[in-house]
């Protein structure tokens, strides 16, 4: 009898850690997170990534959606997609399938970028160069950077993912001096 009570009490323990591990899952295979990679999906989604893609930028009244000259940047649309490529194809980190209330934060180095070295790369917003538009249908003004300063190489690439209540997103990405 107290095997069988040992047997119950494995039995338990197995399905609930089983459980646990089910509602992880890795973020980059998300369906969500695939579609907020996209610049535009990601705007409309509440993320930033365009913050730092020089010439790009979000009309928003949020201040963190606002670039400023001590942020780092991609040098276009098209470099960022080369990172988010490599995020989607080997970002190692697993999202909560459930929710969660912290950010994960997933970050890629200069070994993932074996297939397109050119592409971990990060900038500098040259001096003076943070943009305003404003369009008085937007809720906010686009601040952005409008010309890239030096390159360096970055000591790695961040991805940050946000539970937004319903679906995980990447909220930015940028590269870390």
């Amino acid at each position: 009898m107290r095997f069988l009570s040992i047997l119950a009490g494995l039995v338990a323990f197995v399905a609930i850690s089983a459980d646990a591990n089910a509602a992880l899952q890795a973020c980059r295979t998300i369906p969500s997170v695939i579609s907020s990679s996209e610049l535009d999906t990601n705007r409309d989604q509440g993320g930033h990534i365009a913050k730092h893609v020089i010439n790009e930028g979000i009309y928003s009244s949020d201040a963190d959606a606002q670039a400023k000259q001590t942020d780092t940047f991609f040098e276009d649309e098209d470099q960022y997609e080369s990172v988010a490529a490599v995020f989607l194809a080997s970002g190692a980190g697993n999202c909560e399938t459930t929710g969660a209330v912290d950010n994960v934060v997933i970050d890629l180095k200069q070994a993932d970028f074996v297939g397109d070295p050119a592409a971990y790369t990060g900038y500098n917003c040259k001096a003076a160069s943070i943009a305003t538009d404003v369009n008085p249908f937007a809720a906010g003004p686009r601040i952005y950077c409008s010309q890239a300063g030096t390159s360096f190489t970055p000591a790695q690439i961040r991805f940050v993912l946000k539970w937004t209540g319903e679906k995980w997103i990447i909220r930015t990405a940028f590269p870390m001096p």
